[in-house]
């Protein structure tokens, strides 16, 4: 992506639909230029798509860095799931200066080109479409998006209004009622150490209510995920929101670090002691993997937004993201995530 919100090169987004779109039917007199295998319909297997927006002071080298780092998690991925066709999706922008010096100070002017990106309206373009291929095509195919830090923002900014509108609609239209399945264009969405305001959070906080419950096989539909070391959001974000006369508490602090918005723990324990509150089985609730566990620890019973706090024992600072302890348990709720959701049904 450009400063501007543009795409750098169409034909590489393109690219990216045809990989996803490489099985559907075929109109023989009137169709676009792609190569389509004969009898693809019948070799098509579910889709189980993963997007991932960098952050502040990455980019796109293949050789290091998190488009590095991205692509193991893809070939992991692929190699657990043969069933099933993995692809993953990268999107890069330019959230890195060359400037000596200037590279560690210009946090803020970084966070403005994500908000002009996200503004653009080109990301949520993106993952609509992939969203909607991955819906026509065969029965249970997955779409689970990720942002880091300030591919975090982007991320928010272009997912939650899809978000509210999804669960909005799965409403059961009465107090005390149980809402449908929520289906956002991002089934799941996954936010990593994130660059941006709490007040972001609020509207879908505003569904963590007595009035109505989620429905037992409800999904996450919006995961954060941060640690309590983490220098860049935890210090330097409100000190810039600070100096651009922002006081208020859910716009000084972000997500991550706003302990009323907290829902859930991500620390070391064992799998008999890593219960959610409500002692119920499912993702939203609990999840061990190794000897590190998700649990609930406020909230409502199934409650598809989700916001973690976790410590530099297991994810440490604001790039740990990729330390094996971090990424390994992530890997495996990501797997996860894949197994559990249900085959969608074509005549919904």
């Amino acid at each position: 992506m450009t400063d501007l919100g543009e795409f750098e090169d169409r034909c590489q987004v393109t690219d990216a639909f045809y990989e996803l779109n490489w099985d559907r039917d075929v109109e023989p007199n009137n169709d676009f230029n792609v190569a389509v295998k004969p009898g693809s319909r019948e070799m098509a297997r579910p889709k189980f798509v993963v997007l991932y927006i960098h952050g502040w002071h990455h980019g796109a080298d293949p050789n290091a860095g998190d488009l590095f780092e991205f692509k193991k998690l893809i070939s992991g991925l692929a190699e657990v799931n043969p069933e099933r066709q993995v692809t993953g999706l990268y999107v890069s922008w330019n959230a890195n200066s060359n400037i000596p010096l200037w590279h560690y100070l210009d946090f803020w002017q970084k966070g403005s080109v994500a908000d002009r990106i996200a503004a653009s309206g080109n990301v949520t373009s993106f993952i609509s479409a992939a969203s909607e291929i991955i819906a026509r095509s065969k029965p249970g195919g997955r779409f689970i998006t990720i942002g880091h830090s300030f591919g975090a923002r982007i991320l928010m900014a272009s997912t939650a209004q899809s978000a509210l509108v999804a669960t909005q609609k799965a409403h059961p239209g009465r107090p005390g009622g149980i809402y449908k399945q929520i289906e956002s264009i991002s089934q799941t969405a996954i936010f990593l150490n994130p660059a941006f305001e709490a007040v972001y959070f609020t509207p879908l906080a505003s569904f963590n209510r007595l009035e109505e419950k989620f429905a037992p096989q409800q999904k996450p539909v919006l995961l954060t995920i941060a640690t309590n070391n983490d220098w860049s959001t935890r210090y330097a974000f409100p000190l810039g929101q600070w100096l651009a006369w922002k006081t208020a508490g859910k716009e000084v602090s972000t997500l991550g670090n706003y302990a009323d918005f907290e829902t859930h723990k991500l620390t070391r324990g064992s799998s008999s002691s890593c219960e959610g509150i409500y002692r119920v089985a499912a993702l939203t609730e609990s999840f061990h993997k190794d000897d590190v566990c998700l649990r609930r620890t406020q909230g409502f019973a199934h409650n598809p937004f989700m916001v973690v706090r976790t410590n530099a024992e297991i994810l440490s600072g604001h790039n740990g993201i990729w330390d094996p302890k971090f990424s390994q348990w992530l890997f495996s709720y990501i797997e996860e995530l894949g197994k559990q959701l249900p085959p969608k049904d074509k005549s919904e």
